[in-house]
């Protein structure tokens, strides 16, 4: 018998929120995680594209 066990392999397709929430959430299991994003952005630039960048001028008269 042999006493090596071969770690379980995961491939999570997406790096989106659930992508990223799945990869968080399997850290501790004793698994080898593989995340697969086609997109050539990450998930950070991509998902906050509307915002504007923190040294954008704020309007700051008073809204009418």
């Amino acid at each position: 018998m042999d006493d090596h066990i071969t770690p379980r392999r995961v491939v999570i397709l997406g790096g989106g929120f659930a992508g990223l929430f799945a990869v968080r959430a399997l850290r501790s299991a004793p698994v080898a995680v593989t995340l697969v994003d086609p997109a050539p952005i990450t998930c950070s630039s991509r998902c906050f594209t509307s915002a504007p960048p923190a040294s954008a001028p704020r309007d700051r008269s008073p809204s009418r």
